[in-house]
């Protein structure tokens, strides 16, 4: 344990070790984070505190990908052809195919470590087994240039949670409520998740590869477990088997 400068307080140990390691990132070790969980159990929240925590690190969030490809102007418009034929259904709470999604998300990650990034963090990615399957093919391709560490955090709420938190953003004067807080959108959303993401959620907690946190508290509680966790995931499965190739 160490003291903080500025508080005279001890900062406990996992912490430090983040702060260490940011302080002297390794451009060789890539770290994947990916952040599940029901619609509205704050995955961008927490996505944006971890990236500041960080040097190297961006978010990449499907559902910002979506909506930047949703035009031929916008961030992703080079995308529009591939998902144009689904953004209806999108809209309406579905997911954009797995082989679609998964092949976005790869250039773009591509791209970024290109551009020198080492951290990227995932929101709603991957969603389903076979994502997850297919992602862990194309980690297993960085490792023959990369040391490769993957964590996988859930932020665990309610349907009732989530159902509420959209009602509030649609009945908050000065709040813009986003089409996907619809109730007809939120319960297809829902269902989604409990068709496609649960299953893959529940293999990952077999494999001992998921960290659950419970997600209906503040949000700095919320972010120190993640914190925690994080911190003790210093030799992932990934990275172990990249170290037995050495």
């Amino acid at each position: 344990v160490r003291c903080c400068p500025y508080h005279h307080r001890p900062i406990p140990l996992p912490l430090l070790k983040i702060i260490i390691y940011n302080m002297h990132p390794d451009m060789n070790t890539l770290h994947f984070i990916s952040i599940s969980g029901r619609p509205s159990s704050g995955k961008d929240t927490q996505a944006n505190l971890l990236v500041q925590q960080y040097s190297d690190a961006e978010v990449v969030s499907t559902g910002d990908i979506f909506r930047g490809a949703s035009q031929p102007d916008g961030q992703y418009g080079k995308y529009y052809p591939l998902i144009e034929p689904f953004v209806r259904d999108v809209n309406q709470g579905s997911l954009l195919p797995d082989e679609i999604i998964v092949s976005i998300v790869e250039e773009v990650v591509r791209e970024k470590i290109e551009a020198g990034l080492r951290t990227i963090i995932f929101t709603g990615f991957p969603r389903t087994i076979s994502q997850l399957d297919e992602y862990r093919e194309w980690l297993k391709r960085f490792e023959n240039d990369f040391k490769v560490r993957s964590d996988f955090l859930c932020l665990a709420v309610l349907e009732g949670r989530s159902r509420h938190l959209a009602d509030v953003r649609r009945g908050t004067p000065g709040v813009l409520a986003r089409e996907d807080d619809q109730p007809q959108t939120v319960d297809r959303r829902l269902a989604v998740y409990r068709e496609q993401t649960l299953p893959m959620l529940k293999k990952l907690a077999v494999e001992g590869e998921l960290k659950i946190i419970r997600s209906n508290r503040d949000i700095e509680s919320i972010h120190a477990d993640a914190d925690v966790y994080l911190s003790q995931a210093e030799y992932s499965p990934s990275v172990l088997r990249h170290s037995e190739r050495q």
